[in-house]
């Protein structure tokens, strides 16, 4: 069964193509992946399941964030996961880019954006990747096809055109770059023990914070959970 089959039950707009991209980058390049954008965590499963299998590493080394500016996303995502066996690798953060990069200096080998779809709110994300990714970095930009988000295509296209990445291929609503020298980030090692810490710091209370905050998630969840019990 195709990872499209596997994940087309969940709530999103991943197309069966770009679907597969997804899975085949985080297999090959997904070492650090950094997500822009949750929802309730379709394009994380696909992701984290590609790093699962990725190739001569072993799942537990892997390391992937997801950013997003709605805290219920944290809270479906992760359920999400954690049903699945992923989870254990997942960190789901409740900020903006520029506070995320705060808390966590690290170097993503691959990233997904599918946050701001506004030509400003895309333009602000590719401010933030020009200094965090390294040269020869993949990137995919979701609904760069889309005729409903052009601010989405502009902002890419004059950051290409800028010279800070170069178009590999569009795929459904997608399309893929990989960066230039003109990104600055630089590769260095974001300590296992401190994702480790953080991902407790942060995921472990997350229910019961969330819980006391918005009490209309928790039958959301419990039924989520049930139904993980009757699968």
């Amino acid at each position: 069964m195709s990872i499209y089959e596997q994940t087309r039950d969940i709530e999103g707009w991943l197309m069966p193509g770009e679907t597969q991209l997804l899975y085949d980058l985080a297999r090959d390049f997904g070492d650090v992946i950094l997500e822009v954008g949750t929802f309730r965590g379709r394009s994380a499963t696909v992701l984290t399941s590609g790093a699962a299998r990725r190739r001569g590493v072993r799942l537990s080394k892997a390391q992937f964030f997801s950013i997003d500016i709605n805290p219920a996303a944290r809270l479906l995502a992760y359920e999400l996961l954690r049903r699945r066996g992923l989870a254990s690798r997942a960190l789901f953060f409740h900020g903006t880019l520029p506070e995320f990069r705060a808390k966590f200096p690290i170097t993503p080998t691959l990233a997904f954006i599918d946050g701001d779809h506004t030509y400003e709110g895309v333009l602000a994300d590719l401010a933030e990747l020009s200094t965090l990714l390294a040269p020869n970095t993949p990137v995919v930009f979701h609904d760069y096809m889309n005729p409903d988000t052009p601010g989405v295509s502009k902002a890419v296209d004059e950051w290409c055109q800028n010279g800070f990445a170069n178009v590999v291929q569009t795929i459904d609503a997608s399309a893929q770059v990989l960066t230039t020298t003109r990104c600055s980030g630089k590769r260095r090692h974001y300590p296992d023990r401190a994702f480790r810490a953080a991902r407790g710091e942060l995921m472990l209370p997350l229910k019961h914070r969330i819980a006391a905050r918005m009490p209309w998630l928790v039958p959301i969840v419990r039924t989520l959970k049930g139904r993980s019990r009757t699968e």
